[in-house]
């Protein structure tokens, strides 16, 4: 039998042995690589608000205000984007709605930019700003229980160039629940107190 003819003796019984296999290794090496090149972020930073608004930019420079807390030596910062529309009309409007819940429920989340109406919501959840940000900075504050945990969007400077400054909009910190977030949380702090000046 001359290799030719072995070859496609071969093709014949094994050619969908063959191609299953090469897709698996194909698949594998695809993940593998995906995996290694996924960046963690430093800190996740949720906007909620009833319009899109575009946040990378937001994003990116707040990256070297937080820093490389992960280690991966990258400073990388995401704002999670959730728009909440006045009423809910469709399945990808209350999925949005479960994903807020999400968002504050997991704690992955450190820092919130967002509406009154859900940061009122969550407010047992939220950090007392006062010791955080000078007073004169929470005189429009989201009060709770006598603790002031959101200052308006308008006393926050820094957000004004990203267009995150509307009358509705609020920025509070998510309390600090675990001690391995440390870390996060005084991220968050450093983060609030920058776009405030």
């Amino acid at each position: 039998m001359t290799f030719k003819q072995k070859i496609d003796n071969y093709w014949y019984y094994h050619k969908w042995h063959t191609i299953c296999g090469a897709a698996a290794i194909a698949f594998l090496i695809t993940a593998t690589v995906q995996c290694m090149q996924k960046v963690e972020p430093d800190l996740v930073i949720g906007y909620i608000g009833s319009e899109y608004v575009e946040t990378d930019g937001f994003a990116e420079d707040m990256s070297g205000v937080v820093g490389d807390i992960n280690g991966d030596g990258r400073e990388y910062v995401f704002c999670d984007n959730v728009t909440l529309p006045k009423e809910v009309k469709s399945e990808a409007d209350m999925q949005m709605g479960q994903k807020l819940i999400v968002m504050f429920a997991s704690g992955e989340t450190k820092l919130f930019i967002a509406q009154r109406e859900v940061l009122e919501a969550y407010a047992d959840g939220l950090e007392n700003l006062s010791g955080i940000l000078p007073e004169d900075k929470l005189v429009d504050a989201v009060e709770y229980g006598g603790a002031k945990i959101a200052v308006s969007a308008a006393q926050c400077p820094g957000l004004k160039k990203y267009g995150l400054s509307g009358d509705d909009l609020y920025v509070a910190i998510l309390s600090l629940w675990d001690e391995k977030d440390t870390e996060k949380h005084d991220a968050s702090v450093r983060l609030i107190q920058e776009i405030v000046r």
